[in-house]
């Protein structure tokens, strides 16, 4: 009797823990996400010194729009850190190629997001390090679409694409 059940529960496995990769790999999943980079929209609670272990905002990353290879401006997006490829980070997608941008501290100069390239800002400036620091990110780092906070629930609620008014993305038309 013992040994239909495990024979059960391993059949099930078989079944079940590829379709949940699956699901994650191509579907989506939840993602926590540390830091003040890209508050007030996530983790505003969070000071400047902030506790080891305080609660941070899960948020839903969905992978189907970006396979579809959908960059929308003012998305929040998840992508691979273009200098250290095992850290993934959570940015606001502020122009896609062919845009024009105002690096942030150049009040003057406006750059052209090149081809096959995005440009990418964290709303909090203060503590972001994003293209202002590093310059525009290859669309192919792009991994997810940041579409809703999961947690703490009184935050559960969907993340759109608006702009907020700090940044300066510049469609083509205003160059």
């Amino acid at each position: 009797m013992a040994q239909a059940a495990a024979g059960n529960v391993l059949r099930a496995s078989l079944f079940a823990v590829p379709v949940a990769l699956a699901f994650h790999d191509v579907i989506g999943s939840p993602v926590q996400v540390e830091g003040r980079s890209m508050q007030p929209a996530i983790n505003p609670h969070l000071g400047p010194e902030s506790q080891q272990g305080e609660s941070l905002d899960v948020v839903w990353q969905d992978k189907r729009s970006i396979s579809r290879h959908i960059y929308e401006r003012g998305s929040i997006v998840v992508f691979r850190n273009p200098f250290d490829p095992k850290e993934r980070v959570v940015k606001r997608l502020i122009g896609v190629d062919g845009d024009w941008v105002r690096p942030r501290g150049n009040k003057h100069n406006l750059m052209r997001v090149p081809e096959g390239y995005c440009w990418v800002e964290g709303d909090n400036h203060g503590v972001s390090g994003d293209s202002n620091h590093f310059g525009p990110i290859p669309l192919a780092l792009i991994e997810a679409k940041v579409t809703h906070v999961l947690w703490p629930p009184g935050r559960m609620r969907s993340l759109g694409q608006d702009l907020p008014e700090i940044h300066r993305g510049l469609n083509p038309s205003q160059a």
